[in-house]
């Protein structure tokens, strides 16, 4: 019994992968300018709710990656957009004007609570014994595949947007540089935890076997 509880308290919960899904939808809607983002933590999200329980750990792996993107997109542009639009609110006088607030509003909401509660997941399963799962499995290569396609959307940004910071100045080019730190930072635990799962999965040797 203890095992299937820790085995439950390590998978990210389906629910927590539906509000992620809504969470990038309204962010998209909130601030379409660089729907591209949020489309692409969308997609990820979605293929994280329909891999099996049993894979817990590629879902939780794709849950962050899609989280990193997010709640960097709505900490970049929309958390920016939404404190100009209150701290000009007594330029707003009409009721549709004031609706405009309402998805900007909704999307640091959402986003706030997807991040918390995969947080408090990530609490819970430090705490719950590791169970014994295969590597590589199925799902740790659609994560690898997953993360590669993120690498070629963020990073030739990031590269481009740097350069034109050198060359004309302007801090708002510094948003795509850092993304892609960021992502860079992802790329290195992601590849030190795979190495380590490696080790892991390699049978002892005989030396170290007798000297246990």
């Amino acid at each position: 019994m203890r095992i299937d509880n820790d085995s439950a308290r390590r998978i990210v919960p389906r629910r927590t992968s539906w509000l992620a899904i809504l969470a990038a939808a309204v962010s998209g809607v909130a601030y379409p300018e660089g729907f591209l983002i949020p489309l692409a933590s969308m997609v990820i999200f979605v293929i994280a709710a329909s891999i099996p329980s049993h894979s817990a750990r590629s879902r939780r792996w794709l849950m962050w990656l899609g989280a990193l993107l997010l709640t960097l997109y709505v900490a970049t542009f929309i958390v920016p957009a939404t404190a100009g639009f209150i701290r000009h609110l007594y330029m707003y006088h009409t009721t549709t004007d004031l609706w405009i607030l309402v998805p900007l509003a909704l999307s640091v909401l959402l986003v706030g609570w997807c991040d918390l509660a995969l947080f408090a997941n990530a609490w819970k399963s430090r705490q719950a014994a590791r169970a014994p799962e295969p590597f590589p499995a199925a799902g740790d290569w659609l994560v690898l595949v997953l993360t590669i396609s993120v690498n070629a959307l963020v990073l030739p940004m990031g590269v481009g947007s740097l350069a034109a910071y050198l060359r004309h100045g302007g801090a708002g080019l510094l948003a795509a540089p850092f993304y892609a730190l960021i992502i860079v930072l992802f790329d290195a635990a992601l590849v030190m935890s795979m190495i380590k799962m490696r080790q892991e999965q390699r049978p002892p040797k005989p030396g170290d076997r007798s000297s246990s």
